[in-house]
């Protein structure tokens, strides 16, 4: 699966890149990889600690730096967040939902 698209963003898995309406947004490494995890397991429950796994392995870190990358990753897609990333932090379970995947909204 190279590419992801939900409105008005397109998400490249290859390239690692983010666009949106066709021009291409600065993510950082660790936000990309945030958002390509959320992408790539839409309408579920992801724990905090599956996607740590996920982004940085058997790494140990600390809640606060994920929070930090999840924060990053919402100034990234600005006022678009809750039309295409619903990424909700419920104690300590994270979920991403899409337009065409409408779900975990709670």
């Amino acid at each position: 699966m190279p590419s992801l698209s939900f409105s008005p963003f397109q998400l490249d898995v290859i390239d690692e890149r983010l666009s949106k309406d066709g021009v291409e947004l600065r993510l950082r490494r660790k936000p990309f990889a945030i958002l390509k995890f959320l992408a790539l397991n839409p309408k579920r429950l992801v724990t905090q600690e599956e996607l740590i796994e996920a982004v940085w392995g058997k790494v140990v870190m600390s809640e606060s730096l994920l929070r930090t990358h999840v924060r990053d990753l919402r100034s990234v897609v600005g006022d678009h967040v809750e039309s295409a990333l619903r990424s909700h932090r419920i104690g300590r379970v994270y979920c991403a939902g899409w337009p065409a995947a409408a779900g975990c909204n709670r």
